[in-house]
């Protein structure tokens, strides 16, 4: 990175956008160990989407039915 000061110096300036590429690359490694686990799979409320883009794999998890929201539940014993 120091070889590209142009690169640093955006990343510095616009800390919002930095913020947001680190938070994409946590929720996509978070995904993929979960769909490693298989604790990620379409049900009825959602659907999971992989594809690659660029190389990469990228892992979406798409509502079923857009029109309708569903709210997770967590069992407190369980989390």
């Amino acid at each position: 990175m120091i070889a590209i000061p142009s690169v640093l110096e955006m990343l510095n300036t616009k800390i919002d956008w930095t913020q947001k590429l680190g938070n994409a690359v946590i929720v996509q490694r978070l995904r993929a160990k979960a769909q490693a686990n298989n604790k990620l799979q379409t049900t009825e409320q959602q659907k999971i989407v992989v594809s690659q883009e660029q190389g990469r794999q990228i892992i979406a998890i798409e509502p079923t039915d857009p029109s309708t929201v569903y709210v997770p539940y967590y069992d407190p014993g369980v989390v």
